[in-house]
């Protein structure tokens, strides 16, 4: 059974600002299709959880927590805790999991918090991360009119914050496409990493190089 500390905070740094935090819960609160991915468990994520025969596993940015009752049904034998800044039920996090899942959500992070908020998923997790990550702009805009997706950067930015932290990169992969929308085109970009600790135990979790911690 999975342990718990502070979820929101790094060394005393705050992973979320609270004007932010009520953002997402108005946008949970007036868009029924916001957070509501993540119902079918990709095919990569359950080979990773036999192969490293995870026992827990953090639904990190659950939404509407549809992962998680997928893997509670599916896997009942692995603790899956779900956490969601923008859910008072949803917001604490086991300080020690096997697996960090996330879908369509780093991209949502605060850009002047997403060096903290990565190194807290790696000094969580003992053994592999799993991330599907949207390169591009979203569809829907906040309620104070910034775009849903406030950092948009391609997959090699996201591939170079991850490398900083020494884990092996055990998976990549880019997937593009257009969709239409009111009769204009987007373009997609997704980029999907993987992510094992070299020991599979708790390691240190700063970055090697480039990282400079706000004050």
């Amino acid at each position: 059974m999975a342990t718990f500390e502070d979820p929101e905070s790094m060394d005393g740094v705050s992973l979320i600002s609270e004007a932010y935090r009520q953002q997402l819960r108005q946008m949970h609160a007036n868009k029924a299709q916001f957070g509501v991915g993540g119902a079918e468990i990709p095919q990569q994520v359950k080979q990773l959880l036999e192969t490293y025969s995870i026992k827990t596993v953090l639904d990190f940015g659950a939404g509407k927590g549809l992962f998680t009752q997928a893997m509670r049904q599916r896997y009942p034998q692995i603790d899956t805790v779900a956490y969601d800044p923008a859910f008072e039920a949803l917001s604490d996090k086991p300080n020690q999991v096997g697996m960090v899942y996330s879908s369509d959500v780093l991209e949502h992070v605060e850009p002047d918090r997403l060096d903290e908020t990565l190194a807290d998923l790696f000094e969580r997790c003992t053994q592999v991360q799993y991330h599907h990550i949207a390169c591009h702009p979203a569809r829907k805009r906040l309620p104070d009119g910034r775009n849903a997706h406030l950092i948009i950067e391609s997959p090699a930015w996201w591939k170079a914050k991850f490398q900083r932290f020494g884990w092996p990169i055990a998976f990549e992969t880019v997937q593009s496409g257009e969709t239409t929308k009111k009769g204009q085109t987007l373009m997609r970009v997704f980029y999907t990493i993987v992510v094992t600790c070299p020991s599979g135990q708790p390691e240190p979790a700063r970055p090697t190089a480039g990282y400079e911690r706000r004050q």
